[in-house]
């Protein structure tokens, strides 16, 4: 079925990609990328050793910009166990209203 919607040129150029990949010495190929190996393997060693310290920093940041606006209560505590969630903190704003004591009151200003 997929062969007859093709028009004879998209045939040509599939026959030809053919062609050269059967024309690649594709041990060498591999050969060449299977040497440097090291460095994915590296970047994503650093990527997952860093990732913690990034997520900290960007959380304390939000907290710092929501404790800095005028009438915000904001607070980062832990909500999980880490062993469950490598993110283990929750970054909690309430909007404080003048006049009101309820907690549903104060939820509602935040949105």
């Amino acid at each position: 079925n997929g062969g007859e919607d093709c028009s004879g040129r998209e045939r040509d150029w599939v026959d030809d990609e053919i062609a050269r990949l059967d024309s690649v010495d594709l041990d060498r190929e591999y050969g060449e990328l299977l040497a440097h190996w090291q460095r994915p393997v590296i970047f994503y060693a650093l990527r997952l050793a860093m990732a913690p310290a990034i997520e900290s920093v960007l959380l304390l940041d939000r907290l710092l910009f929501l404790q800095a606006l005028p009438n915000v209560s904001a607070s980062l505590r832990p909500a999980f166990r880490p062993s469950l969630s490598p993110r283990t903190f929750l970054l909690a704003a309430v909007r404080d209203q003048p006049g009101s004591s309820s907690v549903g009151s104060e939820a509602e200003g935040l949105r």
